[in-house]
């Protein structure tokens, strides 16, 4: 493959990537990974903002500790915690009084610092996560011995649970942010979310078991009444339905299933996204269909998928995306020819003439009996 045809296809596929990840409401800033965040805090609490007074470049909030997952701190406790916002944020403005939320604080040479949850322009609300303010619901409470990570897991189920936090939370949980505290961590957390009869709950809990591989929550998704979620739920599944990397059986056909159905948002398109990017026969089958869909996008991940497999690209993963070896064609590549590659399209490219790369794989997969 040229190094010119290489570098279209990165583009396409990482344009696409963020098209697809848009599927759910975006973020006023990037998230931070929870568990890296929760190593670098001397104190997690979750605490009441009790006082929040702006002192030129900076904001000192004054914090009542309500339950404490690091640190020596105890609740009762009163931490002072200044926050210095990015210099777009000017003039500073800081959480109003009776927020409760998990805060991740620092210590320095001038007393406590506030360690937002995200980066970039971080308004108010991103310097904490909502937390619940009274005592955990019932299946989310923990030990005081537990270590701080399960702890910290625990409260966030518990937001989750919170119709006044759930949609922050469900966004926060589904982007990922959480993801770095470990899936040993995680899964009681997803399972118990995933009874919720909450809906956005409920999304949140199936959509942290499809992002670590799960293929018992994509059959949950491909079997249920598609009608069980709003669009910002559907938002949240889809988000994690594209980073569904599981190449087994089952987990392919839920994925056959979820491109297929009536589901809204952009949950078919990125079951199609997932299928595209695992490159085996049993994902192929699944993509054959889709060269018919009434999409033009989801046809293009099946020409993209087909493609793929066809020239024996390896399956995509984000380590291999970022230094491009996804696009190297291995020597063992048997099928692979001029044809082939050449029929291997940008995203652009098949948008300007779909029905010339759809005949073309359809007539090579008669060729290529998949078996």
């Amino acid at each position: 493959m040229s190094r010119r045809r290489a570098d279209l296809l990165l583009m396409s596929c990482l344009s696409a990537a963020a098209a697809l990840a848009g599927a759910a409401n975006a973020a006023p800033a990037a998230n931070v990974p929870l568990g890296r965040l929760l190593s670098g805090a001397d104190a997690v609490v979750v605490a009441n903002v009790t006082s929040s007074v702006s002192a030129g470049a900076s904001v000192s909030i004054t914090l009542s500790v309500v339950r404490t997952l690091k640190g020596d701190v105890a609740p009762g406790m009163s931490i002072a915690a200044a926050w210095t916002p990015a210099a777009s944020q000017l003039p500073a403005a800081g959480p109003p009084g009776g927020q409760t939320g998990i805060w991740f604080v620092g210590q320095s040479s001038g007393g406590w610092v506030v360690l937002p949850v995200a980066v970039g322009a971080v308004p108010a609300d991103g310097t904490y996560i909502p937390a619940a303010s009274a005592g955990l619901p019932a299946g989310f409470a923990y030990a005081a011995s537990a270590p701080p990570a399960v702890k910290l897991a625990w409260e966030l189920g518990a937001a989750a649970q919170d119709p006044s936090n759930a949609s922050a939370l469900a966004w926060l949980l589904s982007s990922g942010a959480a993801d770095d505290l470990g899936s040993s961590v995680l899964s009681p957390v997803w399972n118990q979310l995933w009874s919720s009869g909450a809906p956005a709950a409920r999304a949140a809990g199936l959509a942290g078991q499809v992002r670590t591989g799960s293929p018992a929550a994509l059959a949950v998704l491909a079997s249920g009444d598609p009608r069980s979620f709003d669009p910002v739920s559907e938002g949240y599944l889809a988000l994690a339905i594209c980073r569904y990397t599981g190449g087994d059986a089952g987990g392919i056909s839920s994925l056959g299933a979820l491109a297929r159905s009536t589901y809204g948002g952009r949950v078919p398109l990125c079951a199609a996204h997932a299928l595209r990017s695992i490159h085996s026969s049993d994902a192929v089958r699944e993509l054959v269909p889709l060269l018919d869909s009434p999409s033009q996008r989801v046809q293009y991940e099946a020409v993209a998928g087909i493609a793929s497999f066809a020239n024996g690209l390896p399956a995509a993963t984000p380590a291999n995306i970022r230094n491009m070896s996804f696009l190297t064609v291995p020597s063992s590549a048997a099928a692979t020819s001029p044809d082939t590659m050449q029929n291997f399209p940008t995203l652009r490219e098949f948008l300007r003439q779909p029905q010339v790369y759809v005949s073309f794989w359809k007539d090579w997969l008669v060729a290529h009996p998949l078996g």
